[in-house]
């Protein structure tokens, strides 16, 4: 055996090692799901977060890196300007997505930047945002924006090093959340912005986003019969294919770890609002009112006609509140008490709101 045979055996091991690594953590996640005994629901401290976001990271770029070098192993380098081609092109698309997703999203949502403040509301939201961001260590504060285009209560924060970084509340948020309470969504939407979420995201997800187009594309080769350059296996387009499927599959499984870290991205954002403010009490009050109104949303959309107005429906909901009876705090203890589907948290991009409030819970403060 030649030194480099030797090299692509070692290779191939590693590549057999991180498909293991990644059905391990796949059953490894589910039975934590189930048993509610590791994952978000348990941890005790920042650290403990912090170490979790750590090695799901990790894991990320460590089995999908594993993986790419035995598939070029496998097909002895030959495809190698092929992956060299298709990680420019997700290099480029996911650059140009960050440099300009503000005006995208801007023009998706019609979000009307504040420059200068109207009524007091608008006065409220601008001082507020410059508040936090002292209190959270930005040297600028976001720009402060009213996402019109979406009638759903909501808040979002993005960024880009062209247009800066963006914080953007929805008219149904605004207009019906306590303040206090909007202060801390608020403080959650600056955490991101403080922690770099936004590139975190984007980093973590690259290598799993080539894998996927690159299966796409062996596929695609398979199709029209090309077939590696392998001297002992003439499988040509058959190999071609099942590698491909295998890529695409990884592809998947890996997008489950990427909302993984991005849940637990969320938690550190909450408690990011918590430390903020000095208590927990407020993000949770925010997460059970959001659950209320969607809830009342979904009740009643199908009666909505294309007149009615989501905003005053929610407008309705929110006074009815204030003004009679607020069961808010009753259904936040509803929630800590409420158990989690965890097939709908492995398909989730955020943690669900019963969870986040206990994790608050559990940050002591």
């Amino acid at each position: 055996m030649t030194g480099l045979e030797s090299l692509f055996s070692i290779i191939r091991v590693e590549g057999w090692i991180a498909i293991g690594i990644i059905i391990f953590f796949g059953i490894l996640l589910l039975l934590s799901y189930r048993a509610g005994g590791i994952g978000p629901s348990s941890l005790k401290t920042l650290i403990s977060l912090k170490l979790a976001m750590f090695i799901t990271a990790i894991l990320v770029f460590g089995a999908s890196i594993l993986l790419l070098q035995y598939v070029l192993a496998f097909f002895e380098f030959s495809l190698e300007g092929m992956i060299y081609l298709t990680t420019i092109f997700i290099v480029f698309f996911m650059f140009f997505q960050w440099l300009f997703s503000p005006k995208f999203i801007n023009a998706i949502y019609k979000v009307d930047i504040i420059k200068a403040p109207t009524n007091r509301d608008e006065e409220w939201l601008v001082h507020k945002i410059r508040e936090l961001s002292s209190a959270s260590g930005l040297k600028n504060p976001p720009k402060v924006g009213i996402a019109r285009g979406l009638k759903i209560p909501n808040a979002f924060a993005y960024s880009s090093p062209i247009y800066g970084m963006h914080v953007a509340v929805t008219p149904s948020l605004l207009d019906n959340m306590p303040k206090d309470e909007l202060e801390a969504v608020l403080a959650h939407e600056v955490g991101h912005l403080k922690h770099k979420d936004v590139v975190a995201m984007l980093a973590v997800s690259f290598i799993p986003i080539l894998i996927y187009y690159l299966g796409r594309h062996l596929m695609f080769l398979s199709v029209f019969g090309y077939g590696a350059r392998d001297r002992d296996r003439g499988g040509g387009a058959a190999y071609l294919m099942i590698i491909a499927l295998i890529l695409i599959l990884a592809g998947i499984l890996f997008q489950f770890l990427v909302k993984h870290f991005n849940r637990l991205r969320e938690y550190y954002a909450d408690a990011h609002s918590a430390i903020t403010l000095r208590n927990t009490r407020s993000m949770q009050r925010a997460l059970a009112r959001l659950d209320l109104m969607y809830k009342n949303i979904k009740a009643r959309a199908p009666d909505l006609t294309p007149s009615n107005n989501v905003i005053s429906m929610l407008f309705i909901y929110s006074s009815f509140i204030d003004f009679f009876y607020d069961p808010v705090d009753t259904y936040v203890e509803e929630l800590k008490k409420k158990k989690t589907s965890w097939l709908m948290e492995l398909l989730s991009t955020h943690p669900p709101i019963p969870k986040r409030i206990r994790f608050l819970d559990r940050l002591g403060l």
